[in-house]
């Protein structure tokens, strides 16, 4: 489903789409898991001011962060991948939460990947220390 959102045959696709037509969400936190990775990493578009550092100190408690520089084709620092939404697999991507920002329903969009090679208790504690740290981020600013 992840790849689909350009597809108009996906019933899981429209569902996301009647969601959010007309709204603006502050943030996509979209969780993943990557077979491949050593460690906790993540993507971060976003308008304002980056969070993604902030997060992963926060993953950082829990699971271990996947040092690479180069992370998936992508320049990495310390776990926090910076895409270049000009390259054509994001420009012309179809992935929900490339479509979400490139579309302006979010001013944010991450993309967390816990590695598969860890237990799944901990991949969760990492997902989960991810998503308190967005949500204390919007819970205190406005942006």
């Amino acid at each position: 489903m992840n790849w689909a959102y350009l597809r108009d045959d996906v019933p899981e696709i429209s569902c996301v789409k009647s969601l959010v037509a007309g709204r603006d969400i502050r943030c996509v936190l979209d969780l993943h898991e990557d077979w491949e990775s050593p460690g906790y990493y993540l993507y971060e578009q976003f308008n304002k001011v980056s969070i993604g550092q902030m997060l992963i100190e926060r993953v950082r408690s829990v699971c271990p962060i996947d040092g690479r520089t180069r992370i998936d084709g992508e320049d990495a620092a310390d776990g926090v991948i910076f895409p270049n939404m000009n390259a054509p697999k994001l420009r012309d991507g179809s992935g929900i939460p490339i479509s979400l920002f490139r579309e302006g329903h979010t001013e944010r969009m991450i993309t967390a990947e816990s590695p598969s090679s860890l237990d799944f208790d901990v991949r969760v504690l990492g997902h989960l220390a991810a998503i308190d740290g967005a949500l204390d981020h919007l819970a205190s600013n406005s942006g």
